[in-house]
């Protein structure tokens, strides 16, 4: 066994090497001066392995001696006193901690409009409740107590999308073995407030909406060129005011959207007709975006803005055009003669279960033709607004 007084006078030499106290406890001399205490144990595995357990004269040789005796006891259990302590300090991790590491690893697999939600929610409201607290303390109380704050100031449906998150969250970290149970999973649901859905209304008349495009043309130009493309074209909003030059491909008369752009993280593919195109002509700029007056995209509330202020709030919005489009289009399948799945895949829908797995065509043929009937629809609804006299009807659906 060694004694205080060996340590002290133990000489630095060119080389590394080690004193031993037995039952695996060594001191490993190193070059630069540092006398580390070390561990020496066979895993469970039986492999050879050894763990730092402090530097003299910092931790006393008495105090190595009782830390062997701990470590041993962790050997006899079958475990590998290495593992172990990355697990100890993995439990120590704070929430605000993962929540950093999640958001560099979902950036990639998400849409831009999409990543900018999820992170504003996990910092405005998961890391502000509970970014400092360790991540394997948090109970399903404390993440329901965060939810229940979220109700209080009446962001209900905020609250279920920040559950959802938190819910994804743990299970990353559950995976990277932070720790040992996703306790999101044990919020009881049943018991959050249910949400009041304001969904996005949007018009299915063909008056209404002959209506609405002579309104539309009292808009600024590039506001009116955007409604009046995503009214044609019925892209996301997102998917409008982030348009590029480089996307539209003229000669072949298609805009080929990539899967990072796109809530389904696939590439898009809208075919041009002769109206979108004389729109696209009109907007022509030498700027990165199509709808746009300097260097960035379009206002997030341009368009909505336009619409509002000519009568439109609570009728119209502009992602409610999908809805139009897509309640009209499936109405007139027998005029068109365009099957329901083109119209999905126009809309870049995923569609669900067996089908949408299976389901490998892209339809692009019907959807050239579909889109030529649609524009032609548009355009004389355009020229004779008042010309159809069925009564005029809003419905409303979810997003």
């Amino acid at each position: 066994m060694l004694n205080d007084t060996e340590l002290k006078k133990a000489k630095i030499l060119d080389k590394e090497y080690a004193l031993y106290d037995g039952d695996g406890l060594q001191v490993t001399i190193r070059p630069t001066g540092t006398k580390a205490f070390e561990f020496k144990y066979t895993t469970p595995d039986k492999r050879r392995q050894k763990i730092v357990i402090g530097k003299y004269p910092i931790m006393t040789l008495a105090e190595a001696r009782d830390k062997r005796i701990e470590l041993q006891k962790i050997v006899s259990l079958g475990k590998d006193p290495k593992i172990e302590r990355e697990a100890q300090k993995k439990k120590g991790v704070v929430l605000k901690v993962v929540a950093i590491d999640y958001m560099k690893h979902i950036k990639s697999d998400l849409a831009p409009n999409t990543y900018k939600r999820n992170s504003g929610i996990i910092n405005r409201e998961i890391i502000r409740q509970l970014g400092s607290k360790p991540i394997a303390e948090i109970t399903r109380f404390d993440v329901l107590r965060m939810i229940r704050d979220m109700e209080a100031r009446e962001i209900v449906a905020t609250s279920k999308m920040a559950l959802k998150i938190i819910t994804r969250m743990f299970r990353y970290a559950l995976s990277e073995g932070v720790i040992e149970h996703n306790v999101c999973l044990d919020v009881d649901r049943g018991v959050l407030k249910k949400e009041n859905r304001q969904n996005l209304p949007h018009l299915v008349s063909s008056k209404e909406l002959g209506v609405l495009i002579s309104k539309v043309k009292t808009c600024s130009d590039v506001t009116r060129l955007a409604i009046m493309f995503a009214m044609h074209t019925f892209l996301r909003p997102y998917n409008v005011r982030y348009l590029e030059w480089t996307e539209i491909d003229f000669d072949n008369r298609v805009i080929v959207i990539s899967g990072e752009k796109m809530k389904t993280r696939k590439p898009h593919i809208v075919p041009l007709t002769d109206s979108t195109v004389k729109i696209l002509n009109e907007a022509r700029n030498k700027r990165k975006y199509v709808f746009s007056t300097s260097y960035k995209p379009m206002s997030e509330m341009a368009m909505q803005e336009a619409l509002k202020r000519r009568g439109y709030e609570h009728i119209q919005t502009v992602h409610g055009f999908r809805h139009t489009a897509s309640t009209i289009l499936n109405e007139n399948i027998s005029k068109h003669g365009i099957h329901s799945d083109a119209i999905e895949k126009q809309l870049a829908h995923v569609v669900s279960g067996v089908k949408g797995v299976y389901n490998k065509a892209e339809y692009l043929e019907e959807r050239v033709k579909l889109m030529r009937w649609w524009s032609q629809f548009l355009e004389e609804l355009s020229r004779t607004p008042h010309g159809h006299t069925e009564q005029s009807c809003v419905h409303a659906s979810q997003a």
